[in-house]
């Protein structure tokens, strides 16, 4: 098992293990207080994410917080198709993977010139497809070129991560807990006239068609 610990820089606590969620599994780790999914939970297969949520029970103490960030629906919709597209394409083309989505990217590119119904007249993949240039294509290889990727309604991850022992506190995007500085006054009213807060939620992200979620629970 690869383990690496910074002790250069004097740090005597942290440790790095480089495992999969079911090796980490098989680990005989102390409790955590913390623990953080940033980038994973939408782009691995629904085993994989049954590891994690397997991971958070085992391990977060009571009174713990684990953070999962993830791609959601409904403001994931416009762009599956891309997403499946660059994921094929990226992988008959050749090269490192930050040459192999952007070569996909090139032929996304090619099919709207030749007028593809599916990719042209689209809002949301018009401003993805006027952003490429401006990220670094090892984040774009990251998002796009996965097999497995699956944005998730926030009432599912929730009901998941209560099967773990957690429940939904709150967004670690801090304004993203006031719904002031996000919906009207009407808007707020048919929110919260909802008992669960996982159905507010749930509600909201199609208010504001949220797209990538930052959620925090506890136990």
């Amino acid at each position: 098992m690869p383990s690496f610990t910074p002790s250069t820089a004097g740090i005597g606590n942290a440790f790095f293990h480089q495992l999969s969620f079911a090796q980490a599994l098989a680990e005989d780790f102390e409790p955590f207080d913390y623990i953080v999914a940033h980038g994973v939970y939408t782009w691995v297969n629904a085993d994989v994410r049954a590891e994690v949520t397997a991971f958070i029970q085992c391990y977060l103490k009571p009174g713990g917080l684990a953070y999962i960030s993830y791609n959601t629906m409904p403001g994931k919709a416009a762009i599956l198709p891309v997403q499946k597209l660059v994921s094929e394409l990226g992988a008959q083309a050749p090269g490192s993977a930050a040459q192999r989505v952007l070569s996909a990217f090139d032929g996304v590119g090619t099919l709207q010139q030749l007028g593809a119904r599916a990719l042209n007249d689209k809002e949301a993949v018009a401003t993805l497809m006027a952003s490429i240039a401006e990220e670094d294509p090892r984040y774009l290889a990251h998002e796009y070129l996965h097999a497995a990727w699956e944005p998730r309604y926030s009432i599912d991850v929730a009901r998941e991560m209560a099967a773990a022992g957690t429940e939904f506190i709150g967004s670690a995007t801090l304004f993203a807990n006031d719904d002031r500085f996000l919906l009207n006054p009407q808007q707020q009213a048919y929110v919260n006239s909802f008992e669960d807060i996982n159905q507010r939620e749930l509600v909201k992200d199609f208010m504001l068609d949220v797209p990538f979620r930052r959620d925090v629970f506890a136990r």
